[in-house]
């Protein structure tokens, strides 16, 4: 009788032990889904970042590109030391 105790509570620990590391590997997988889902806020964000980054990029070389050719429009009037007197 004791003999049939022991492998019911072998098995009993078995399955205990199969049950923990179910769990832990849930938490697992769970962790690493929580990761990506914050790797993808922040990636999501970054994009964004970088998409208004080159908008003002854009913006800036195109006023530029306007202001140099005001200034060379100036400059051929006459030469803005004419001007500016």
């Amino acid at each position: 009788m004791s003999e049939r105790v022991y492998v019911k509570s072998h098995e009993f620990d078995r399955v205990l032990s199969y049950y923990w590391a179910e769990q832990e590997i849930s938490n697992g997988i769970f962790s690493v889904l929580e990761r990506q889902k914050r790797a993808k806020m922040a990636a999501d964000q970054l994009a964004k970042e970088l998409e208004r980054l080159r908008k003002a990029h854009i913006y800036a070389g195109e006023k530029t590109h306007i202001l140099e050719n005001q200034k060379a429009a100036l400059a051929g009037a006459g030469g803005m030391g004419q001007i500016l007197k």
